[in-house]
């Protein structure tokens, strides 16, 4: 076997060319060469450089520990779930694509369904979430009509799936370790479930340090955490599907559990909205699939029947007077600082006129704050303790300027009170 030359040593070594380029630089300046060069590469075995090529540094991790080192540091569902949704999105769109061609006629196939495929993928997932199978969705906006003449497919279709997976609600999600993905390469495969896996341990995590904490957002939305161990479990139980959204979609708001219901541009974000809600609201354990349409009919006009004298559920107004009077008060901070860098005396006042005005419409938006406050506080209760809202006491109104008031019917009302106008901006953005 013929000898290699290779390196005399394992490790980086500077690049030869470099080497060779400064002694030709010295050759045309008429220098010596530099004395003391190392030696000539000594000649050695292929076995002793294929050694040193195996050869690494203990430092060094392997494929498998750098993943495993990056699933630990990324301990944030947030993170883990994009990483997820990823590979779980191109293996459900290959999916989806594979049953809308077996819904249509041969001549009708497409390799490209053009830009509108999103919003198909997007319907068949909402129909899945919502217990459905999506092929036989396919199969029905396919059959619902006509497909002559049609310009874009993927447009017609989403319209005629839109009229079924519109009205659909979500049905509980499954734990991450049950939504497996088909994947034809094995290591995806495996790198998909230990995402899975993680995830799960994350969700668990988070149950358990809700119960430790008790954090602000838990105690108005499940109340204090119980003593008995079931209902501990239980309420570590819901703890973990709403501290899930929040993580996942960055809600940090503690007066705000989980926000208004998403849009069905996102099933995922809607699926898990409506886990928390379910949460929340205890009604994750009702189940009215199986029930005859007399019973949900009687079940609807009772609920007309018992919230008809229910005080009135403001927290949409509630959410936006609160949003009224940050804003307003960023808007005093910003008209202050102009006021104090204004460099004439007429900009300085029209600033500090603007910064009063804010203000005078943070204090009125506050008051609104604290009167709808006490009316949800009374929804709360009624929510509660049902039987007892008889003695549910109108609010005064000389200090919370009638907040909430009974009719003669024993109906609760809202007054007409009319948020403040907000100021009209002018074109630089400021008000006017």
């Amino acid at each position: 076997m013929k000898a290699l030359d290779a390196a005399p040593r394992p490790g980086t070594r500077p690049d030869p060319e470099l080497a060779r380029r400064e002694r030709l630089e010295r050759e045309r300046a008429g220098l010596p060469p530099e004395a003391g060069q190392a030696p000539a590469d000594e000649v050695r075995e292929l076995i002793a450089v294929l050694a040193d090529c195996m050869d690494r540094e203990e430092s060094e991790l392997s494929a498998s520990e750098y993943r495993d080192r990056g699933l630990a540091n990324a301990d944030h569902l947030g993170i883990l779930h994009s990483r997820w949704a990823d590979l779980a999105g191109k293996a459900d769109r290959e999916r989806y694509r594979q049953l809308v061609n077996d819904a249509l006629p041969e001549e009708y196939r497409q390799d490209d369904f053009g830009p509108k495929q999103t919003w198909l993928w997007r319907d068949l997932r909402a129909a899945e979430m919502a217990g459905l199978d999506a092929g036989e969705v396919a199969r029905a906006a396919v059959n619902s009509n006509t497909l002559a003449g049609i310009r874009s497919m993927a447009g017609v279709l989403h319209k005629r799936m839109s009229n079924i997976v519109d009205p659909l609600v979500p049905l509980p999600q499954k734990p991450w370790n049950d939504r497996p993905r088909q994947f034809d390469d094995p290591e995806i495969a495996e790198y998909e479930a230990s995402l899975r896996q993680v995830m799960q341990a994350r969700v668990e995590r988070l149950g358990e340090h809700a119960v430790q904490t008790s954090p602000a957002w838990a105690v108005p939305a499940l109340g204090p955490v119980p003593d008995d161990p079931v209902d501990r479990l239980d309420w570590q139980n819901r703890a973990c599907k709403i501290a899930t959204y929040r993580e996942l979609y960055g809600i940090d708001e503690e007066h705000e559990v989980i926000g208004p219901e998403p849009t069905g541009n996102a099933p995922e974000m809607r699926a898990a909205w409506h886990d928390a809600f379910a949460a929340i609201t205890r009604t994750d354990a009702v189940h009215v699939q199986d029930l005859p349409d007399s019973s949900l009919i009687d079940m609807r006009d009772s609920y007309k029947t018992e919230t008809g004298w229910a005080p009135p559920h403001v927290g949409k107004h509630l959410r936006e007077v609160r949003l009224g009077a940050d804003t307003m008060r960023l808007k005093a901070i910003r008209a202050e600082a102009e006021a104090q860098n204004a460099k004439d005396q007429a900009e300085a006042a029209r600033h500090a006129d603007i910064a009063s005005k804010a203000r005078a419409l943070e204090a009125e938006y506050r008051g609104h704050t604290a009167a709808l406050n006490e009316v949800m506080e009374d929804r709360r209760l009624w929510d509660k303790l049902p039987k007892a809202a008889d003695a549910l006491p109108s609010r005064p109104t000389a200090s919370t300027g009638a907040a909430t008031r009974t009719t003669r019917s024993g109906r609760w009302s809202l007054p007409n009170h009319k948020h403040p106008a907000s100021p009209r901006l002018s074109p630089a953005g400021s008000p006017s």
